[in-house]
């Protein structure tokens, strides 16, 4: 994907939205490369004070890999401003700068997967327009990027009330809100679900066990810190550091577990819905406006 579409990305930004000429473009193209070095070696330099440490192979390719693709509408950010000595830098280049750092400072607190985030970025950056005209209308506001990003959202909160359908026809009970949330998994099925446990199971001195519903901040608050969150895919990969929890589940029979749809299937939706009949949020909004 990156192999074909940086290159016609970097034509798109060049020529399409800055309209540059062969000699502006060899420099803008001069400008992304040297812009790409300067943020790698930034960043791993900020890694080596931060961490103390040399940071992995893996790393450097996936820090490469971002500021490489950020690159491009941060140069071409820069090309409008300073080599046109324009005071008032492309709206849509602007905007795709701003999504990129968003989704960049948004994946530090661990919501969404590395998948997800690269996916987003690599959306932004290499169809920041429209490639069509939808069916409905374009937003006013917000360029297709961040329209991807909205009907992925819109199309992400059908899910807990499709969750709570399955439990009532199932006939699956637990307090609210975890009726929308997630569904009661046999213990020998645990390693074959998807998603994160969403009971704390204990043993009492009587031999009795003992289920609790992990709130919804605590739940939160593991998310973000990546520690005390158990996901069953953890439990299958990793069965030897969870031999205690896995005993306590067996012992539990069936165990909550949230659902564990991957984002990156809503962003699917999102990407295709956006370019199909484009921004569902402000078609809704014109809707209920009457217009």
């Amino acid at each position: 994907m990156l192999a074909i579409g940086l290159p016609f990305s970097t034509f798109f930004y060049g020529n399409y939205i800055l309209n540059l000429d062969n000699t502006h473009f060899s420099k803008f193209y001069f400008l992304i490369f040297g812009l790409a070095i300067t943020l790698l070696v930034i960043d791993v330099l900020i890694f080596l004070i931060k961490e103390s440490d040399i940071p992995t192979q893996k790393d450097i390719l996936e820090s490469s890999i971002f500021w490489g693709v950020f690159s491009i509408p941060f140069g071409a950010a820069i090309t409008n401003w300073v080599l046109f000595n324009s005071p008032i830098i492309n709206y849509e280049i602007l905007a795709i700068c701003i999504f990129c750092l968003f989704i960049y400072i948004f994946s530090m607190t661990n919501v969404m997967g590395g998948a997800d985030i690269c996916a987003l970025i690599f959306i932004a950056v290499l169809i920041p327009l429209f490639p069509v005209t939808p069916t409905w209308d374009y937003s006013p506001l917000f360029p297709f990027p961040f329209v991807v990003l909205i009907n992925a959202l819109i199309l992400n909160l059908f899910i807990p009330g499709i969750i709570y359908l399955i439990n009532i026809r199932k006939g699956n009970y637990a307090p609210f809100p975890y009726m929308f949330l997630g569904f009661p998994v046999e213990s020998q099925d645990l390693t074959n679900s998807f998603g994160f446990i969403m009971e704390d199971v204990k043993e009492m001195e009587e031999g009795q066990i003992q289920k609790r519903y992990i709130s919804i901040r605590t739940a939160l608050k593991n998310t973000i810190s990546k520690k005390n969150r158990i996901y069953t895919k953890d439990l299958k990969q990793h069965p030897e550091k969870y031999t205690k929890e896995l005993a306590l589940f067996q012992k539990a029979g069936t165990i909550w577990i949230s659902y564990g749809v991957p984002f990156i299937i809503p962003i699917t939706a999102g990407l295709i819905t956006a370019i199909i009949f484009g921004d569902i949020l402000f078609f809704a909004m014109k809707l209920l406006a009457g217009v």
